[in-house]
């Protein structure tokens, strides 16, 4: 089948990849003010942390799917300017209440993977230590619960059963990272959907949800293809590019499994035993030299995996999106242009 998906077809057309970002950057300043409104505090130590993410540069992926979410719950087009801030009034607890879980699991993952920086300055843990960054990590998932509670019952109900699912996905992440077990390429689709998708389904179908009590199926597929695809593309930006805003070291020091060493592992098994027997050498030590991961970036390279990865990010958002039948010509806009932006992740 041919794709409808013009980002599909042209990964590089600026003008697809624009609606989304003046999308963003329109509703980017009132998303934050709610964020902030919402975390004000008697306590001026808790709000200084709390809000310290929330104030650096960032995509706003999840809250935006809310707004789009609601917009084709509600037929609402480019021009329908006073019924989009009706829908928005809406949405005034669930549009926050996903940023601030997403924040949360930010903050916990930078400690879990010891990471330095967040956003291009130093993660929290590394500003205040660990004990402090934790309790503001649980803090935020407090906080956002709290948001949630004032929304439908189904509304809820899908949020704390995607909280579990976010939960599971993390800690197998966690899991394989510190065992030498290596999943199957379908356990690292499910683990990266618990992980990553589940938030991001979440959003944009509880975006539509909130505004008209009946859940979507078609726009829960696609936002969850879109959080798997924005995962392997992060992977691949993190680990297995020459992208100098990244540590690509990181990943492979600390045993991280993605797509691209899976599927290099699976051509090297019967193509080349040698390499991969040297690859699953390495990933059973307990830790990992810098020789090690130059080797393992090398092969993994050569394989032409990272390549398939990527099709396969392409190939999974794709079919969600030419299987769903939009209400309105914006929103399918809208979703094709974040498509469009994920897949061609730089270093916006």
């Amino acid at each position: 089948m041919v794709s409808k998906l013009k980002a599909i077809q042209n990964f590089q057309d600026p003008q697809t990849v624009s609606k989304i970002k003046e999308f963003s950057k329109s509703k980017g300043p009132q998303i934050k003010q709610l964020i902030l409104t919402n975390l004000i505090e008697d306590d001026p130590d808790l709000e200084k942390m709390s809000n310290e993410y929330f104030l650096r540069d960032s995509k706003l992926i999840r809250p935006i799917l809310t707004l789009i979410g609601g917009y084709e719950a509600g037929m609402v087009d480019d021009k329908s300017n006073e019924y989009a801030q009706l829908i928005e009034k809406l949405l005034t607890k669930l549009t926050p209440a996903v940023e601030v879980l997403h924040t949360a699991t930010l903050i916990h993952d930078d400690i879990e993977d010891h990471s330095k920086t967040r956003r291009g300055k130093p993660t929290l843990h590394e500003m205040y230590g660990e004990e402090l960054a934790n309790n503001v990590g649980d803090y935020l998932y407090f906080k956002a619960g709290k948001l949630i509670n004032r929304e439908h019952q189904e509304v809820r109900n899908a949020y704390y059963n995607m909280c579990i699912e976010l939960a599971k996905g993390q800690h197998l992440d966690l899991l394989w990272s510190q065992s030498d077990y290596m999943p199957t390429q379908d356990e690292y689709m499910d683990m990266i959907l618990g992980k990553t998708g589940s938030l991001i389904g979440f959003s944009l179908e509880n975006g539509y949800t909130s505004v008209i009590g009946k859940r979507n199926p078609g726009l829960r597929k696609i936002g969850n293809a879109l959080g798997v695809s924005f995962q392997i593309m992060d992977d691949v930006l993190s680990t297995w590019s020459d992208n100098p805003t990244k540590d690509t070291k990181t990943d492979i020091l600390e045993g991280k499994k993605t797509l691209p060493l899976l599927k290099a592992l699976e051509i090297y098994k019967d193509d080349n035993p040698q390499k991969y027997d040297e690859l699953i050498n390495i990933y059973s030590k307990k830790s990992r030299a810098y020789e090690d991961v130059k080797m393992v970036k090398q092969y993994v390279l050569d394989s032409g995996a990272v390549d398939e990865s990527k099709m396969q990010a392409r190939t999974i958002i794709s079919t969600a999106y030419d299987d769903y039948e939009f209400k309105n010509e914006y929103v399918k806009e809208l979703v094709s242009s974040l498509i469009d932006f994920v897949l061609n992740q730089t270093n916006s």
